[in-house]
């Protein structure tokens, strides 16, 4: 039991697949091909009667008596029996009858595309192979749309009063209908290749674009046209586009202007351009101009970024409308700025302190307080003062001796002007030691006090080394020398 289960499973789910796959696959349409009977407008079995006109060639798969009414001078082609006898021209060649079974066999054996109609009226079919039962075509348009190739199967009889419109690439000569007993056509017009099983019959005044022909039976006609079937195939509409806007051109210049000291150059610059289709929406400037293509419509010049120092303008054309074909030229000057003049500053004065001290002395910058009319400056700093006559001071030091230079005069006065800066220098240079010399000598001398000023050297002309000899010590030894022997001879005499 569990077997026969498992198996209907598998032959459900096989059936399931099949079916499915059956149903996604649509087969497309072969053309079968007709071989030698392609030239034949007409082909029937046991006899054709009627006239018309006839593009091609036509048989009768039998005696030329059994041809009535048609006419060798109604026929483009040649028509052919058993016998040749006239109408016909010539004997028949068994191979058409032979290519035309085998065409019905291939059409017998394509797969469908799809079952359709009966009814056909207000149908658009593509390209494929139909089963259309017993066709009807009751007056109304059956539509064939697309280039390739159409099959119609209609497994009794078919019978059509309406028209077949071909579009999109659909063809006449792509177009067959196998029909397995009788086609009756009546309307005024129908396409395709006929191959009916008991004969092809027209109404009055039917234009057939294809053929009519019977694997048995008759092919009956009343004042009808057979022609073709033509494969032009039917103009597919080309759509029109829609018209490109005509373009227009904008010339644009970049000025610059250097009358102030500036350098820029018109590449330093870079331009902008909005529109639609732009050809060049951004580039450096040019002296000589850049023509940029747009089409018609509303635009826009910017320079972005104005480089410092220039002022910028533009011409009335660097925006607005251009119209179709239109040129227009928009020039963007940059004109360097002048630098205006600094305004003269109020002047300054520096005070510079310098001390010497080659003869023992100690002091240092800060030990003389300096002055600027009296108010109270540091030694190197600028001072921001007044145009006019000022005077430089210091708080005096008597073991030092001060002297003005730079640009004061030697009472220590400046003079001042707007944008001056100018250096006072006092400089201090220690005073050489005074030596005092005190002592008492016997009754024969009165006590002394000798004061003396160490002499200067005589000045030489030479520049003093350790070889001189050093007369501020020797004088004042001598002396003391000459002193002290008078006081001991003194001594030895009122001994």
């Amino acid at each position: 039991m569990k077997g026969t289960n498992k198996l209907s499973a598998v032959i459900l789910s096989l059936t399931l697949i099949l079916g499915l796959a059956g149903q996604a696959t649509l087969f497309a349409a072969i053309d079968p091909g007709l071989g030698a009977a392609a030239s034949f407008s007409i082909i029937a079995q046991t006899s054709i009667t009627g006239t018309g006109t006839v593009s091609g060639d036509v048989e009768i798969n039998s005696t030329g008596a059994g041809i009535t009414g048609l006419t060798d001078a109604m026929v483009g082609g040649s028509i052919t029996s058993s016998d040749g006898v006239a109408p016909s021209t010539a004997t028949l060649n068994p191979t058409v009858q032979a290519n035309l079974s085998t065409t019905n066999d291939n059409i017998a054996g394509q797969a469908a595309t799809d079952s359709i109609g009966p009814v056909l009226d207000g149908l658009t079919l593509t390209p494929g192979v139909y089963d259309i039962g017993a066709g009807r075509l009751n007056g109304g348009v059956l539509t064939l749309d697309g280039a390739g190739v159409y099959i119609l199967r209609a497994s009794s009889d078919l019978v059509s009063s309406g028209t077949i419109s071909l579009t999109n690439g659909a063809r006449a000569c792509d177009v067959f209908w196998k029909v397995n007993t009788l086609a009756t056509i009546n309307g005024s017009s129908f396409v395709g290749t006929i191959i009916a099983g008991t004969g092809v019959h027209f109404g009055a005044n039917v234009t057939l674009d294809g053929r009519a022909l019977a694997l048995g039976g008759d092919v009956t006609l009343l004042n009808d046209t057979i022609s073709g079937p033509t494969c032009a195939a039917v103009p597919v509409p080309v759509p029109v586009p829609a018209p490109t806007p005509a373009s227009a051109t904008l010339h644009v210049i970049k000025t610059v202007i250097n009358d102030n000291g500036g350098t820029a150059v018109a590449s330093d610059f870079t331009l902008n351009v909005t529109g639609t289709n732009v050809s060049n929406p951004s580039f450096a400037g040019s002296a000589t101009g850049v023509d940029v293509t747009m089409d018609a419509g509303a635009y826009t010049v910017t320079e972005p970024v104005v480089s410092a120092g220039y002022l910028q303008t533009s011409s009335a054309d660097c925006s607005g409308t251009l119209a179709a074909g239109e040129t227009k030229t928009c020039t963007i000057t940059n004109d360097d700025i002048a630098v205006a003049a600094a305004a003269p500053s109020a002047p300054r004065l520096i005070v510079n302190k310098i001390v010497v001290n080659d003869n023992g002395g100690t002091n240092v910058v800060s030990d003389f307080p300096l002055f600027i009319d009296g108010d109270s400056v540091t030694s190197g700093v600028e001072n921001t003062s007044t145009v006019g006559l000022h005077t430089v001071t210091e708080t005096s030091n008597s073991s030092y001796l001060a002297t003005f230079g730079g640009d004061c005069a030697a009472d220590g006065t400046v003079t001042l002007a707007l944008d001056d800066v100018k250096t006072c220098t006092i400089t201090n240079n220690d005073i050489a030691p005074v030596l005092e010399v005190t002592t008492s000598v016997p009754t024969i001398f009165q006590t002394a006090v000798v004061n003396t000023t160490v002499p200067k050297l005589p000045n030489t002309g030479l520049a003093p080394s350790e070889n001189n000899v050093p007369w501020n010590v020797v004088v004042p030894t001598g002396i003391f020398a000459i002193l002290s022997l008078a006081y001991f001879i003194r001594r030895k005499q009122t001994a």
